[in-house]
């Protein structure tokens, strides 16, 4: 008796005594999939049309329940018998029968597996059932992007581009190890039970490194979906990455939005549109889309792909700003050097006019007060604020705050734009307007220039300072540090957050001894040994079907299997399990093999904080998990750098490690004493010598101190201080250096500014007085 309401398959509505869950038409067509077109059960080229059926055994795995259909075949949620595994299985169309079909099938497990990354579906292995290729693939239980707007329509803004950066990150990994997807969409973005968004459906992928092979496709086929496909895609001319740039600008616009950028009433109007026709706006859908985030998406959608932007990086950090991390309001030591920075350019007609005059800009004008100075002072005034006006309004900053690192945005954190930017402009000049107003009511120009030329001191001097501090004293943390100006325009200054980025590690050439027998073990094709311990060994392998390197784990007979929970295990810090086997005299599991190098060989020499940072974290989280999971010790000599600069955790030393490290942390204070011994060793490498990176940022002496001293009283406060630290400059940017650079030259800059006006308006003074004291004779300062 079928409980289920629909057919797992179609979606139809099911009979109360619907069997094996699927409705009369899907069953029967099952029934006929199964019997195939010939005799063997195969298609015309030997290749099998069987198809899995709900509840049935399905070569090694128990088919649970269709998860979905695409052009290359269906995917179903199953159980791996062997394993124990829960998996995602993509099973070949069966209306696919030719050996070019098949190879792009079996293409699209390779290409998906050579990419490791957190925000990729992970590929467990490629196989054959009864002649029909299959792939296992991780299982990501809570559907598609499209699956989630389906449900929720249009998400908010700061959601949907979070899940976009992971995307990005997904594809940038992909694009770095030689991978274009060219068929981003919705569907194909996988959400995880934690949030985790997960790219994947390479079945269109190529590989950028071999080109020939990766050009095979289905005959007649359109490449990619047409309301989301470049144009360059749809005319079938040669792609790059911006061509999955402009796909994922049209994902962006639908999670937005709800809607395909392009519509047409059928598939030749919809891909002339997309060829011809510009995209609706999405704010034409959604008003109170931020206008920099509108702007981001249709340079996206640009119909010239040179127009978009050119890697992912450059997209991503445009996009950050949107998302719902928080950004760190600029403290005021950064706000200050950048308006110094910043004033110097504002302020060079000023200098101009007072090396030509002799005069400040308002000097003449509250002396003569007469049209001619009145423009001058004008001009003068209207750049400077011409220069913040544009630079704050369009970039969220002139070169001062691009030297700090800092920008103004609005709430939603674009660009505050040219009206916001002229209000907060014409907020701050009232700190020189008012004394203005003040001597103009106060003093007629005769007495202003009696005054001037007397040297005496005005009152109204300090008027502008009082002013200037009153504009400050809103200042909060809580509010941002926002000032009068900020709070009346709706802005805030933040630090500009260009997101993680981390350095590479090279990876090692590993020393493999030959290997008598056997060959195979298990579907891998041994290559050699690696390590040899007391009753254990590493061995190297090679998957042929997805045509990657794997590490076999072997130990002695006895050993127990890996746990369900370690197999399923899929956290970034830790080692990915493949395979395994624990029967008939066989104890031995299958691991992915990442190219890098053990934590404790980089650590031979003295590396720079800026990646030592990216591994503590890494090991904090992995301990914190492995003490949820209920393991009780972390060894330091099974941390493994990936060439990506990613530390994950191995399940045995490192290959390339001589000798287990005694080093095993059990407790917070034993993680703090072994993070604090890295991060020093790290610092000067084996030797004893001086470090040759230079001194560690401040931040960091200061908390790899609080290490030694086991502060931290919590494992999450451990981490949020490194997640802080990782968010922070690893060193002195050269940005940072420029601007202290021109911080100390300033001080003589205005030095001599100063000079030279004190010395041009003296002269003026000495021919002033002495022309009405001797008005027929020369000046003897010029005899």
């Amino acid at each position: 008796m079928n409980t289920d309401v629909n057919c797992p398959e179609c979606g139809a509505p099911l009979p109360s005594d619907a069997p094996a869950g699927l409705c009369p038409q899907c069953l029967l067509q099952s029934a006929t999939a199964t019997r195939g077109s010939s005799g063997d059960g195969s298609g015309g080229n030997g290749i099998a049309s069987a198809r899995p059926v709900i509840g049935s055994v399905y070569g090694g795995y128990r088919i649970i329940r269709l998860l979905g259909r695409g052009g290359m075949g269906e995917v179903y949620e199953a159980d791996h018998l062997e394993s124990g595994r829960r998996v995602a299985l993509k099973v070949m169309n069966h209306s696919l029968t030719s050996e070019t079909d098949r190879l792009r099938f079996l293409r699209e497990g390779r290409l998906a597996a050579s990419v490791s990354h957190p925000n990729v579906i992970y590929v467990f292995g490629s196989e054959e059932i009864d002649g029909v290729p299959v792939i296992a693939m991780e299982l990501v239980h809570e559907g598609t992007l499209k699956d989630v707007v389906r449900k929720r329509g249009p998400l908010p803004v700061g959601e949907a581009i979070d899940q976009m950066l992971q995307v990005i990150a997904g594809l940038e990994a992909a694009d770095a190890t030689g991978v274009l997807h060219r068929d981003i969409k919705p569907g194909n973005c996988f959400v995880g039970a934690d949030g985790t968004v997960k790219v994947g459906d390479f079945g269109l992928s190529i590989s950028t490194l071999a080109r020939p092979e990766s050009m095979v496709t289905t005959a007649g086929s359109v490449l990619g979906t047409p309301g989301m496909a470049s144009p360059e895609q749809l005319r079938g001319e040669e792609l790059d990455v911006r061509s999955d740039i402009y796909s994922v600008g049209a994902t962006v616009y639908y999670l937005l939005t709800g809607k395909l950028p392009f519509l047409g009433d059928d598939m030749v109007q919809l891909i002339a549109n997309v060829l011809d026709q510009p995209p609706k706006s999405p704010a034409g859908y959604r008003p109170d889309l931020p206008l920099g985030l509108v702007q981001i998406i249709l340079r996206c959608l640009a119909k010239d792909r040179s127009k978009r932007f050119a890697s992912y990086s450059e997209l991503a950090n445009a996009l950050r700003p949107f998302g719902e991390t928080e950004t760190e309001p600029a403290g005021l030591g950064k706000r200050t050097v950048a308006y110094l920075l910043d004033s110097l350019i504002a302020s060079l007609p000023m200098f101009l006019a007072i090396a030509q005059t002799g005069y400040a800009y308002d000097d003449p004008f509250l002396a003569e007060r007469n049209v001619s100075t009145g423009l001058w002072f004008l001009a003068q005034m209207m750049f400077g604020c011409t220069y913040f006006t544009v630079a704050e309004g369009i970039w969220g900053g002139g070169f001062g705050k691009a030297l700090c690192g800092i920008q103004v945005v609005r709430p939603d954190g674009s660009a505050p734009g040219i009206w916001r930017a002229l209000g907060r402009v014409a907020i701050f000049e009232l700190s020189s307007l008012i004394p203005m107003v003040v001597v103009l009511l106060t003093w007629t120009g005769d007495q202003y220039r009696k005054i001037y030329h007397d040297s005496d001191f005005l009152w109204t001097d300090w008027l502008m300072v009082v002013v200037t501090l009153l504009f400050f004293c809103t200042m909060r943390r809580s509010n941002g540090f926002g000032t009068i100006y900020d709070l009346a325009t709706n802005t805030r200054v933040v630090r500009r957050e260009l997101g993680e980025y981390r350095p590479t590690c090279p990876a090692i050439n590993m020393t493999v001894r030959p290997l008598k027998s056997p060959d195979k073990i298990g579907p891998y094709t041994l290559t050699g040994q690696l390590t040899d311990w007391n009753g254990e060994s590493l061995l190297l392998a090679h998957d042929p079907a997805l045509r990657r390197d794997v590490w076999i784990y072997c130990k002695s007979d006895g050993e127990s299997a890996v746990s369900a929970r370690r197999r399923e295990c899929a956290r970034p810090t830790r080692l990915r399990w493949l395979n395994g086997r624990k029967e008939d005299g066989e104890h031995w599991d299958a691991f992915e093999a990442p190219a890098g190098r053990p934590l404790l060989d980089v650590l031979s020499a003295p590396q720079s904080w800026t990646s030592v940072r990216f591994w503590l974290r890494d090991l904090v989280e992995e301990f914190q998990a492995m003490q949820d999971d209920g393991e009780a010790e972390l060894s330091l000599d099974r941390a493994w750098i990936r060439e990506d600069g990613r530390l994950i955790v191995l399940d045995f030393p490192a290959p390339g490690v001589e000798s287990k490290d005694p080093r095993v942390c059990t407790s917070l204070a034993s993680l703090q004493q072994g993070l604090a011994t890295l991060a020093d060793r790290a610092h000067v490498g084996d030797s004893n010598e001086a470090p040759v990176n230079g001194p560690r940022p401040l931040a960091a002496q200061s908390f790899v101190q609080r290490l030694r001293e086991e502060a931290f009283e919590s494992v999450p406060m451990l981490l949020g201080n490194l997640r802080s630290l990782t968010r922070q400059s690893g060193q002195a940017s050269g940005r940072l250096r420029v601007g202290g650079i021109l911080m100390g030259l300033m001080p003589a800059v205005f030095l001599s500014l100063a000079m030279y006006f004190t010395m041009t308006n003296e002269a003026r003074r000495w021919d002033l007085a002495w022309r009405e004291m001797f008005a027929e004779r020369p000046s003897l300062r010029h005899a």
